[in-house]
């Protein structure tokens, strides 16, 4: 049986679901859990390394915030890797002017931009801003920020390692868990 791992446009085809599916049904829901988290970030950290490697780095809060962190759906026995920038880092305090001193935004987040330099930005139009009846910035065309992709190109050169990682940590510690069942503790 093949068991589809994916998420963002992404899936992994993985052989042999069905007897691992056995294998962790053996060993109740919790251990399960711990295993299935342990391996998904394990062999995730391959991808996060690659991925600050490659990140443009302009004040290097971006790939300083990359991270790996893992997610467990208990009605589908599915654990997910997420790996991207993580929501609490934050950076140094930036001038503040227009919205970012009416409303306190003063820290620079990578997470809230990470999509923009991976994918860049089309031409727009950034509206008048106004505070208090007060044109504080006016109308003009943003000419737009070409693509710098960091976490694709990483998960491309990758996937087959971290795929790799998954299973060989997978199989030593079910290997650990059903050795430790036998010996009654």
């Amino acid at each position: 049986m093949a068991r589809h791992v994916g998420g963002a446009g992404v899936t992994l085809r993985m052989e042999g679901g069905k007897e691992l599916a056995k294998a962790l049904a053996k060993l109740g829901q919790r251990v399960e859990k711990k295993l299935l988290k342990r391996a998904v970030v394990k062999g995730a950290r391959p991808i996060a390394r690659a991925a600050k490697v490659k990140v443009v780095k302009v004040s290097g809060m971006l790939g300083k915030s990359i991270g790996v962190k893992s997610i467990f759906y208990p009605s589908t026995g599915t654990a997910v890797a997420v790996i991207g920038a993580r929501v609490t880092t934050q950076g140094r305090k930036r001038k503040t002017v227009g919205w970012a001193k009416k409303f306190g935004d003063t820290k620079q987040k990578p997470a809230n931009y990470a999509h923009l330099v991976e994918f860049g930005t089309k031409p727009h139009w950034i509206p008048t801003t106004l505070i208090d009846g007060t044109i504080v910035r006016r109308p003009h065309l943003h000419p737009g920020t070409p693509a710098k992709p960091f976490m694709r190109p990483a998960y491309d050169q990758h996937w087959r390692g971290a795929l790799n990682i998954f299973g060989t940590q997978l199989r030593r510690d079910i290997a650990k868990e059903v050795s430790k069942l036998r010996a009654g503790r």
